[in-house]
């Protein structure tokens, strides 16, 4: 009897394992239809780029800056903060179809961020690309030098990375309590997807890095 119980605790066990790696794999699936599912695109020529274009060099990203208007002012007390990168960023550029290393910046440097400048399209704030996972944007400031006008695509966990070590560093700075890990990572979210979020209003583009629902602005 004994073993019975035994037996059965352990098969209750392995359902609940198996239950819960078929939720986390069904899941982002699931969550990501629903965003298909709800986005209208638009009509209107100007928001039409993602659709006739097939690459984000053809396209003429002022055409977007109605839409956009001025991004927020990131959290902070300083007009310009200057920022340890918490990792390499490492900025690529596409050649012939393949991404090729253009620009790294390391470990350790020291970045300046221009609180309230139109930061879209620079440092966390890229536009979506037609990859998940890869976002086209201009680069970090390094401290002294003069900023790089250029767009390269750059892994979007990296930038996550980057913004997570910059919104930690400005709270400890205020003083305010630590955020949690559910207010952490929607920040983050939140910081690095704001084109995306934007673009998915006004029927511009339903981007691949967009994977909560529902879609709040």
């Amino acid at each position: 009897m004994k073993d019975k119980r035994v037996l059965i605790r352990a098969a209750a066990g392995v359902l609940i394992v198996a239950a819960a790696v078929l939720y986390l794999v069904i899941r982002p699936a699931v969550v990501r239809s629903r965003i298909e599912k709800d986005f209208t695109p638009s009509d209107l020529e100007a928001k039409t780029q993602y659709r006739t274009c097939s690459s984000m060099e053809e396209m003429d990203l002022s055409k977007f800056s109605s839409w956009l208007g001025l991004a927020v002012a990131l959290p902070g007390g300083e007009e310009i903060l200057e920022m340890t990168l918490p990792c390499d960023v490492t900025y690529y550029t596409m050649e012939n179809g393949r991404r090729k290393e253009a620009l790294k910046l390391s470990q350790g440097t020291i970045i300046e961020i221009h609180r309230y400048e139109n930061n879209l399209g620079r440092d966390f704030q890229g536009y979506p690309t037609f990859e998940k996972g890869w976002r086209y944007v201009r680069p970090f400031r390094v401290i002294g030098s003069e900023a790089d006008e250029q767009y390269y695509y750059v892994r979007t966990n990296v930038l996550e990375r980057a913004v997570r070590s910059y919104l930690r560093a400005q709270n400890e700075t205020a003083g305010n309590r630590r955020m949690n890990l559910i207010e952490s990572r929607d920040a983050v979210y939140r910081a690095v997807r704001y084109i995306d979020v934007v673009f998915y209003h006004e029927g511009i583009y339903c981007s691949p890095d967009l994977t909560s629902y529902p879609v709040v602005q």
